[in-house]
């Protein structure tokens, strides 16, 4: 874009997707007199929002880029949606933006230990350590639901919050009430090519979150799901987690066909009639929107010693959660849509414009 350093919000996700993306989509269409920017993590991406003409630039360190960096440094607010804004240069961001306002959008609701209370950090990720820094950089976080905000306040008790709708959710809205360019990095532009579905009625897609250690996925739980699956006359898309290395590697290896790891789930779920996760947050917000969902856990007691789940925040005996494939199949048929286009729902851009407005100024 022209005069990059210019730029009053800066936005940005490890991948063009989720909160992030549908909240720059929706500045874009705004009467409001804002100056927006995308800060692409890959080239790719970049070339891609650029050829459509939307405002883009490169996040790098690399010296030629000094626009990014003085848009960076000028901007009033920065908006990203994960554990820590960009996935490298961590530190060179943070002192880039140091002066502006940095609004975390989260990715869902927790029911997971996180922070010091996931085990995860002192077993795995010696880079939880660098993530907390981050995470306690961030100025405001974003509450989906009040059930949501005690654990947060309790792991970031120094944090303001706002509770409001997800932006992603604009992305169920009727065709002609969503902004342009959702499909942007969504299934039919990036993925790889999905399972055959002929002659089956019934279409869900499995979106398990991601494993830390090798050895969690076989090939007999993948096939077992899928052939499962088929006798209930289902198809099956798989979509890996975008931080999951070792998913994708069996399914090639195998010649199963799969989703790209980086395509945006939300703009896809209304070609589907239910989705299949595991200990992910979709699981607690899709039964919050009326979606169809259920959690195949057959690795559950591992899990839940590697992270915990918090007390309270699901009712595992309202919400389908079985190791059983039998029980999961017979159990997701069962499942009502409940999901309507609720007034909150068709009110999320004007949500969102006054919550932009108020932090600006």
């Amino acid at each position: 874009m022209d005069n990059r350093d210019l730029a009053d919000i800066v936005l940005t996700s490890p991948y063009f997707s989720g909160n992030s993306k549908a909240l720059y989509l929706l500045l874009q269409e705004t009467d409001l007199a804002l100056r927006t920017c995308w800060l692409a993590q890959s080239y790719e991406e970049y070339e891609i929002l650029s050829s459509l003409d939307l405002p883009v630039a490169f996040w790098t360190t690399e010296h030629g880029h000094q626009n990014t960096w003085r848009m960076l440094q000028k901007a009033k607010l920065i908006i990203g949606s994960d554990t820590h804004f960009v996935q490298n240069n961590m530190d060179h961001f943070d002192k880039l933006t140091q002066n502006s306002i940095k609004l975390n959008l989260w990715h869902g609701s927790p029911w997971k230990n996180i922070g010091e209370q996931s085990l995860l950090r002192h077993t795995v990720f010696e880079s939880f350590l660098i993530f907390d820094k981050f995470l306690n950089n961030s100025d405001y976080f974003l509450i989906p639901h009040p059930e949501d905000l005690g654990k947060m306040k309790e792991v970031l008790p120094n944090a303001k919050f706002i509770q409001a709708m997800e932006p992603k959710w604009i992305s169920l809205l009727e065709l002609e009430d969503r902004p342009k360019f959702i499909e942007i990095n969504s299934f039919e532009s990036i993925s790889q090519a999905p399972a055959a579905v002929e002659n089956r009625s019934f279409r869900i897609i499995w979106a398990p979150t991601f494993r830390e250690t090798s050895g969690t996925w076989t090939e007999q739980i993948i096939q077992g799901f899928l052939e499962k699956a088929h006798e209930f006359g289902m198809s099956v898309d798989v979509k890996p987690h975008h931080w999951d290395q070792f998913l994708p590697t069996i399914l090639r290896s195998n010649d199963i066909p799969f989703i790209d790891p980086r395509a945006d789930l939300y703009p896809a779920l209304q070609n589907y009639d239910a989705v299949v996760t595991d200990y992910s947050s979709i699981l607690v917000e899709l039964r919050r929107m009326g979606i169809p969902c259920a959690s195949y856990a057959f690795d559950i007691p591992d899990y839940q010693h590697r992270h915990g789940f918090i007390p309270g925040v699901i009712d595992f005996e309202e919400i389908l959660i079985t190791d059983d494939l039998k029980e999961l199949f017979s159990g997701i048929l069962e499942l009502k849509n409940l999901f309507g286009t609720s007034l909150e729902l068709k009110a999320i851009k004007q949500i969102w414009y006054k919550i932009i407005t108020n932090l600006l100024n």
